[in-house]
């Protein structure tokens, strides 16, 4: 019935009404010495957008495309067009329906003619995922709008963008190779502080190489007692054990103090947890400041990670910290003396150079 056409219309538009679409998305690129390039030859601006949605670029024919002209008195046409790239997962089917958009050039003489702007608007889909000019100067001077040196700038600004949330990451199997069949076994850790952890045997050797080799052979004493000794090292308190453990079960790291941090990433990266050692390490790059870097960077030598890295392009940038922890210098000249002849070497040819 009429009305019901009306009503289905009416959903329709409310429908397209609710579709996500970005604010309005700004562009600027500027091109160096457009007279280099040949004509087909093309630049693109860096990929702009949120992450899992529509990306966009400005797609740059600085000498024009191969079917542009070139207009009376100018050197050579420019040729500029919108490109949008789709998300990965949307790849082999999408549109981006009635996206407008405007490009223009702003002049760089004292006394300027007016701003070149072009708007538009258009569907972009996989077959036609540009769409542009391809002679942005057929009304203008291109001199009027270059720099000495050959630079243009291209600015843009895009409406209507649609939004699409990035699909939802498939969680990996925390434990792939458990065997529900094995009868299940506590390993116990005992501690210094005296109590005791137990834990599921079966879900240790699924998660980890290092309890994958300990608890399949007779040649490890903690596979024939079934226990863990850590009574002689006093680091390895109740809460970094259970930190350890919590990870396992759910592959989660709670952050703590930089010292509990440091504890933990040493126990991971013997029970060989890579990924719980990445976490930490991304926590405590986070962390580093120039209060604690010289307490980091001490129990981090040597291990190539990112916040080894990061401590040294800190210090490099600023040798003064050295100087606030003159205290710490002694102790790692008696301690890590490899790495206080670095710290030592490294301040020395900062001065050098100032």
């Amino acid at each position: 019935t009429p009305l019901e056409q009306d009503l289905a219309t009416a959903m329709a538009m409310s429908l397209d009404l609710m579709k996500p679409t970005l604010p309005a998305q700004h562009m600027a690129f500027t091109v160096p010495n457009i007279f280099s390039f040949s004509k087909g030859q093309s630049v693109s601006s860096p990929l702009q957008g949120p992450t899992g949605s529509f990306k966009y670029c400005l797609l740059i024919f600085p000498a024009g495309t191969e079917i542009a002209s070139t207009a009376e008195g100018n050197a050579q046409p420019v040729s500029a067009f919108l490109k949008i790239s789709p998300p990965e997962h949307l790849r082999d089917n999408w549109t981006c329906p009635d996206v407008r958009y405007s490009l223009w050039i702003k002049s760089l003489k004292r006394i300027k003619p007016p701003d070149i702007e072009y708007k538009d608007k258009n569907t972009f889909c996989k077959e036609h995922d540009d769409r542009g000019w391809h002679d942005m100067f057929k009304r203008d001077c291109l001199r009027d709008y270059v720099s000495p040196d050959g630079a243009l700038q291209i600015m843009g600004i895009i409406h209507n963008l649609p939004y699409v949330h990035p699909p939802p990451e498939t969680p990996k199997p925390l434990f792939p190779g458990l065997d529900f069949s094995t009868e299940a076994r506590m390993l116990s850790f005992r501690l210094a502080e005296g109590s005791s952890l137990f834990f599921d045997q079966r879900l240790l050797m699924a998660r980890s190489e290092y309890f994958q080799k300990m608890l399949t052979s007779d040649e490890w004493q903690e596979s024939r007692n079934g226990e863990v000794d850590f009574t002689g090292d006093p680091h390895v308190t109740k809460q970094i054990m259970q930190a350890i453990l919590h990870f396992i079960l759910s592959d989660s790291f709670q952050v703590g103090s930089v010292e509990f941090n440091l504890e933990v990433r040493k126990l991971a990266d013997r029970f060989c947890l890579k990924s719980l050692v990445e976490k930490v390490d991304a926590a405590m790059k986070d962390m580093l400041n120039e209060d604690n870097l010289l307490q980091i960077l001490a129990e981090m030598h040597d291990t190539d990670s990112v916040v080894e890295k990061s401590c040294w392009t800190m210090l490099e940038s600023d040798c003064n910290i050295l100087a606030k922890h003159e205290d710490l210098l002694d102790t790692l000249i008696a301690e890590k003396p490899t790495l206080a002849r670095k710290l030592i070497l490294l301040g020395t040819k900062r001065r050098r150079r100032s």
